[in-house]
């Protein structure tokens, strides 16, 4: 089980153990202004690749790529990513191998559509 925990990428176990990179593509702020969903890509040397991943976290809170994770997919995607209430997000999927799907946190709903 943790071989596998630490072959996927932007894992936190990971980020005790090698130094990762974080670029931030863009963010959704909720209606209301209570949460923001956050699209970026992270690095973690040749272990792991490239990925791209969505975090959502409250407003008042800085951004931290190791907490909220909701999704994460291997590669760089521009990834479509809509409020479409305060508490429920739609995230637009390409046709790729993802790592993390969830589908709820902190009582926010979270949404796949995918893409073609």
């Amino acid at each position: 089980m943790v071989v596998s925990a630490l072959a996927l990428p932007g894992c936190s176990l990971l980020d005790g153990l090698v130094s990762c990179s974080t670029d931030v593509q863009r963010e959704a702020i909720s209606p209301g202004g209570a949460y923001v969903a956050t699209v970026f890509y992270r690095e973690c040397g040749a272990t792991s690749g490239l990925n791209t991943q969505v975090g959502i976290r409250r407003s008042s809170a800085a951004f931290d790529p190791k907490q909220g994770q909701v999704f994460a997919i291997a590669g760089r995607h521009v990834l479509p990513v809509t409020w479409t209430t305060a508490d429920h997000l739609r995230i637009g999927l390409p046709a790729d191998r993802v790592y993390k799907e969830q589908a709820e946190w902190e009582g926010v709903k979270i949404e796949y559509t995918r893409q073609r």
